[in-house]
């Protein structure tokens, strides 16, 4: 029966790969703290060793499309920006157990797959749903309209995730054909909410609510946030910037 322990045990060689990948993801989030000293390189470090050992480890694939998310919003040049929301939205969705081929096939099929997946996999639909949100957005309304529906159906799966899915909510709500800026602007108060501290959540509640709907007292209490003394991470300082851009 020894023979059976082979097949049902992990290998050393396994267990030795996945503590590895525990201590360098350990060490990416407190990279990922420290990016407003450090900047993302730290960062791009742990979570290149880590994919290099378990490259489709769901811990491994969220945080790089946290990464590349946080890079987007830091990026100086919108081209930058746009290949990092879609590096973001792919490690996201290679995080997900489907089969490639049933992302591609009707909404309904795309919506079942990405339903009921397991816990480990739940952020990397939250910030696959953003991170294209944001670049379907950037390109302009045709693309926009095209990736709304697997965008909210990635979104629905994701449930609650510190804000994101209500992020994701109000940007859409906020560039739909009319755009919907009660929803918009409910969305995005819960998605600041969430997380104060994110001026990238502000910034963009400006530029997709406040503004267009001339909610111009709403615009003014958020560009009292949009401040240098605020500003912590590389992405926070992005969005200051934007935030002295829509004055």
């Amino acid at each position: 029966m020894w023979w059976l322990m082979l097949f049902a045990c992990p290998r050393r060689g396994e267990l030795d790969a996945a503590a590895e990948v525990e201590a360098l993801l350990k060490n990416s989030d407190q990279a990922w703290e420290n990016r407003g000293s450090d900047g993302f390189d730290p960062v791009v470090s742990a979570l290149d060793a880590a994919f290099a050992r378990q490259p489709r480890e769901p811990g491994v694939l969220w945080r790089l499309a946290r990464l590349r998310v946080g890079q987007a919003f830091a990026a100086e040049d919108r081209r930058e920006a746009l290949s990092a929301f879609a590096d973001a939205r792919g490690h996201a969705i290679a995080c997900l157990s489907v089969e490639p081929a049933m992302l591609q096939r009707d909404l309904a099929t795309f919506s079942e797959a990405v339903t009921g997946l397991p816990p480990a996999e739940q952020p990397c639909l939250s910030w696959a749903a953003l991170a294209w949100a944001q670049w379907s957005i950037a390109l302009g309304p045709e693309a926009t309209r095209l990736d709304v529906p697997r965008i909210e159906a990635l979104n629905e799966a994701a449930g609650d995730a510190d804000g994101r899915t209500d992020w994701t909510r109000a940007l859409l709500a906020s560039v739909s054909d009319p755009p919907d800026y009660g929803a918009a602007g409910k969305y995005f108060v819960a998605a600041v909410s969430a997380d104060p501290t994110d001026l990238s959540r502000r910034a963009d509640l400006i530029a997709y609510y406040a503004l267009p709907a001339n909610e111009r007292e709403v615009a003014a209490q958020q560009l009292l946030f949009l401040d240098d003394k605020r500003a912590v991470t590389p992405e926070d300082r992005a969005a200051v910037q934007r935030g002295k851009r829509l004055r």
